[in-house]
């Protein structure tokens, strides 16, 4: 299975792009490319990377195929989608939070608009089967 680190390089090599003039154009860190390997990226830098090369999140985090995004201008709306589609699918936020192992205090946290970190997104886009760019509001499907 890629990597995001694999995904972002294979893109960056069909583009004749090489990794410091990605990080200095998209405005993550120099060294946010070799940390992909050791850290999971905050939700900013990944967001900053898919904006940059116009592909979904769900693309770099390896859970499609499909490299295209469907961009708009966004607002990070977690919280709100995240109400939105329990409320649809009808789970209950114990069970939510129970069924992912989070803590009873990530739903305040997100109220007051903390964004969890890219791992659990992934693990709740999975959750609910939703894509991770509808999840936060990046794309309206």
């Amino acid at each position: 299975m890629e990597t995001i680190k694999d995904r972002i390089l294979e893109i960056l090599q069909e583009q004749n792009i090489s990794i410091g003039e990605f990080c200095k154009m998209s405005g993550v860190g120099k060294n946010a490319i070799n940390e992909l390997d050791k850290f999971t990226p905050s939700l900013t830098n990944i967001l900053k990377m898919a904006d940059f090369l116009n592909v979904s999140l769900d693309y770099l985090a390896g859970l499609t195929e499909n490299e295209s995004a469907i961009l708009k201008d966004y607002k990070i709306k977690f919280y709100e989608n995240l109400n939105e589609i329990l409320e649809q699918q009808q789970i209950s936020k114990n069970k939510f939070m129970k069924d992912l192992n989070l803590s009873t205090d990530a739903f305040t946290r997100w109220k007051r608009g903390t964004v969890p970190y890219f791992s659990t997104l992934i693990e709740i886009a999975n959750y609910l089967n939703v894509s991770l760019d509808y999840l936060i509001g990046r794309s309206e499907d």
